[in-house]
Order: structure tokens, then sequence, then C-alpha cells
């Protein structure tokens, strides 16, 4: 039979961490992802999942790509 756990797990991100996240998403955009993560001490991977999850982050546009007719 599989063991339950009963550790609590600690947050990954404190309240002042995702208060420091947030504004600074809002004054730098997607453009300082690098500097957040650098100020709440993660990866910025880990930065935008956590802006994802507080429906912060909003994806940046990819440039549209042409059709081009003719032979491959």
């Amino acid at each position: 039979m599989a063991e339950t756990s009963t550790a609590i797990k600690s947050p990954n991100y404190t309240d002042e961490m995702v208060k420091t996240a947030i504004s600074m998403y809002q004054d730098l955009g997607n453009e300082g992802l690098d500097t957040i993560a650098e100020a709440v001490g993660k990866n910025v991977r880990s930065v935008r999942s956590k802006l994802v999850r507080e429906g912060i982050y909003v994806a940046s546009e990819n440039p549209a790509t042409r059709k081009i007719d003719g032979p491959t």
C-alpha cells in the first residue's frame, strides 16, 4: 500500500515575492522578466509561470509569417 505523506509543503513564493513580481511586471512588462527573476531569486521560467497562475502575464505576440507560394 502507498504511504500518505503528512508533511506540509512550504510555499515557493512568499506573499512579498509575489507582490514584488506583480508590481515589477506591471512596470516592466515581458521585457523585464530577467530583472524580475533576479530580484525575487527565481529563474525566468518560474516567474513567468507564477505570473500566469496569478492571471497577470500576457504572452507576447509572435510576428505573423507570410505564406510563400512556390516550390519548396
